[in-house]
């Protein structure tokens, strides 16, 4: 529903694989960061990322979201 009708027709749903049950992590020391890299464009569609980030921090407000790139979309 993200994208537009003529991207729907001609992808795939890949579902996710992680199971429902996710590993103990192995120390409480982590950083609460959600990181990504890469080009700064609309293909990449970080607004998405960015929306969906904000409906995390609702209920994590002390994670943050860090953007590694470069591209027409940088501002």
């Amino acid at each position: 529903q993200c994208y537009c009708k003529h991207a729907q027709r001609l992808g795939v749903v890949i579902p996710n694989p992680i199971l429902e049950t996710l590993p103990t992590p192995i120390s409480d020391s982590f950083r609460k960061e959600i990181v990504t890299a890469g080009r700064l464009s609309w293909e990449k569609n970080q607004i998405l990322l960015i929306k969906a980030f904000q409906k995390i921090q609702e209920e994590f407000p002390e994670h943050k979201l860090i953007i590694y790139g470069s591209g027409p979309k940088e501002e």
